[in-house]
Order: C-alpha cells, then structure tokens, then sequence
C-alpha cells in the first residue's frame, strides 16, 4: 500500500475513532437557517484529535484530544483569529512559544469555516489547514498539516463549542 493511500486511511480512520461527521454530509443535513455572519465572532473551545498509537498494526487503537481556546474577531469585512492554548508549556520542545497561534486566513461563508496558519516540523515550514461546518451551535470539522507542496501529512478531527458552555 503506498504512503498516500496509508495517510488516506490514517485520516479515515481518526474521523472515525473520534466520532465526527464528514464535512459534505454535515453540510447537506443541515436545516437550520443561515446564522448571520457574526455567529462565530468571539471565543470558543476547540479539541483537534489525532491518532495515538505506537503501532499503526496494534489492534487497539486510540486518540489524542488537544484543547486550545479559538477566538474569532469580524474586522470591516475581514475575519481575523487566533488560538490560545493555556497548556503550551506541557508540551515537548515549545521553549520560547507563548501558546498564541495568529491565523493567517479565516473565512467564514455559508456557515463553513476555513482557518489556515504555518506551522514548522521538522525543519520544513508547513501549513495547516481546518474546514468546519457550523451545525446546531458547534463548528464541526477536520484539521491537515499540508506540506509545501500540498501532501497531506496528518490530519484529524476538529470541533468548537462557545467557550463557556
């Protein structure tokens, strides 16, 4: 099986294990009616999972949640984000971030929601990348770490709620 088609899978298999639906499907089902554009404005609590195992062969699977606070701001007529994370410094090798991620695209059209912020692994500059659908209250999605040229090298789910709720 080549690494696309495992990475397919992998990514498959995480939305999956987390319980989130796929992104065309939320959109066709939704019924609800379109929320002004300043729905998202303000704070909420995001969880991004991903897959948690040492061997992608063990027959017991599991995920990671990871939770940061997202906040969303309509400036003119330009979304503008960032993301909080109150745990940064429990995480290996983030000397010198202050858990303040800036998003360096947000749009939010047709209850849809796409967030997209630079990221470093490993030496390389990369991009990730969130769609989500806002349904029922709570944005709803998936999240990818792209590579410079657009390979998808992780993904998983996404998911906020109203911060305070």
């Amino acid at each position: 099986m080549n690494s696309n088609r495992t990475r397919q899978l992998l990514g498959l298999a995480i939305m999956v294990l987390s319980g989130f639906e796929a992104m065309g499907q939320a959109a066709k089902e939704s019924n609800l009616p379109a929320p002004s554009a300043n729905s998202i404005a303000g704070a909420w609590k995001a969880t991004a999972t991903l897959a948690d195992f040492g061997d992608i062969f063990q027959p017991h699977q599991d995920v990671r949640r990871r939770v940061a606070l997202v906040n969303f701001k309509l400036e003119g007529d330009k979304w503008t984000g960032h993301s909080d994370n109150p745990k940064h410094n429990l995480t290996a090798g983030q000397e010198g971030w202050d858990g303040r991620r800036q998003f360096s695209l947000v749009r939010f059209s047709d209850n849809m929601l796409l967030i997209e912020f630079e990221v470093e692994r490993e030496g390389r500059n990369e991009k990730v990348r969130i769609d989500a659908i806002l349904k029922n209250g709570r944005l709803v999605g998936t999240w990818r770490n792209l590579a410079v040229d657009g390979a998808e090298v992780f993904a998983g789910g996404w998911e906020a709620i109203r911060a305070g709720d």
